[in-house]
Parts: structure tokens; sequence; C-alpha cells
């Protein structure tokens, strides 16, 4: 048996008592995992236990700042949804202008984009660029004001079209503004698309929870 020598015996009890108290620690987190499938609802429960378990009850600026690509990708999505469910049912634009044809083009671009690289919004949406940044705020805003694409919309129920997409749609003046810093409200409405497994740890009346965000797909959750 080893003999400690009195720095290395400070040096082993000093040691001991992280790895106990990190022992510890992980015995008092109450994990909880999270399965269903798309859209429903699981990480909005995260947001919401999130913002809960927040000072004041309100998210935090950096927190909410990282759902401003979130909410542009929702604006492509809910368009796209809209125009695909207008070509299906054959329903044309209320007006006959070409630009809203070239317009539809474009989203359906952008889209097909942001779905294989997420994080492409920002060539759209934040680019550095006023006048690209300008050119993608326009094209959402002239097919949202085209009286047959809300008119398509307010049939979501018939397509799959994510719930927050009016409410988004409806701001894009204020989300196109640099400045822009999502609300409280614009976070948990925002939808995220989880892909593979998302942990939150959060601290709800002085008790740790880990909630674990399993992707909805199928395929994701099935080797």
């Amino acid at each position: 048996m080893e003999v400690f020598s009195g720095e290395k015996r400070r040096r082993h009890e000093y040691f001991l008592k992280i790895i106990q108290k990190r022992i510890a620690q992980v015995k008092d987190i109450h994990r909880i995992i999270l399965i269903g499938t798309g859209e429903s609802g699981k990480s909005t429960f995260v947001k919401q236990m999130k913002l809960l378990s927040s000072y004041n009850q309100t998210f935090p600026d950096k927190y909410r700042e990282k759902f401003i690509s979130e909410i542009q990708r929702n604006l492509v999505q809910s368009l796209a949804s809209i125009l695909t469910y207008m070509e299906q049912q054959k329903i044309s634009f209320s007006s006959n202008e070409p630009n809203l044809l070239n317009a539809r083009s474009r989203i359906y671009d952008i889209r097909t984009e942001i779905d294989r690289t997420p994080d492409s919004i920002s060539h759209y949406a934040a680019s550095p660029d006023p006048q690209k940044r300008s050119e993608f705020y326009d094209l959402c805003a002239h097919l949202w004001n085209d009286k047959s694409v809300k008119d398509a919309a307010a049939k979501g129920n018939e397509f799959q079209l994510i719930d927050c997409a009016h409410y988004f749609l409806d701001k894009i003046d204020e989300i196109r503004d640099p400045r822009y810093k999502p609300s409280d409200e614009d976070v948990l409405l925002s939808r995220t698309k989880t892909l593979g497994i998302h942990t939150e740890s959060i601290v709800f009346n002085n008790v740790h929870f880990e909630l674990v965000d399993v992707g909805g797909q199928r395929e994701q959750r099935v080797g």
C-alpha cells in the first residue's frame, strides 16, 4: 500500500473532494428525456422551462439572438409550404405581376438551400450586402401581400403549414430591421427542427433539470 507524503496527500484529498462533489451533483440532476414526432411541441416545452427558470422570467438577450436565424428560416419555410399548396390546388396569384412568379422560384431555391445547409439563410436574410438583404425581405413581403397567398395560408390545416406562419409573416417589416431582437413570444413561437439530440440544463425552484430533446424524425431515432 502506497504511503502518501504530506504534499501528495493534500493533492489526493483535493481531487477526491472534487470527484465526490461532481458525483453528488450528478445524483442531484433530474434528467427528462423528450421523445415525440416532429411538431409535437418538445422544443417549445424546453423553451418554456428555460423561460420559467430565467432571471425575472425573461430570456437573456444572448439566448434570444440565437433564434434570429431560425425565425428567418421560418419565413422561407412558411412561404414555400403555402406556395406549394397553391400549385397543387392550381390557385393563381391575385395579381398578374411576373415578379410574383420569380419570387416564388427564388423562395423554392432558398428553401432547398437551407434544407441542405440551415446556416445558409444568413447569405440572404443577414447578408452584409444591404441590397441582397433587402431583396430577400422584399420578395417575402411581395408574396405575402398577395391576397391569394393569404387566403391559401388561411387553409393551413389542409397542408403542412407551421403554426407560427401567420405570426412571423405579419412581422416581416420588423424582422428585416438589422436591429431586430426577438421578443420572448417570438422565441417561444419559432419552430426549430431538432437534429440529433439537444440538451438544455436549467435550475427551477432550486432543482437541477437536464432536458434532453430527441430529434422528432423517426430516422433520427432509429439506427
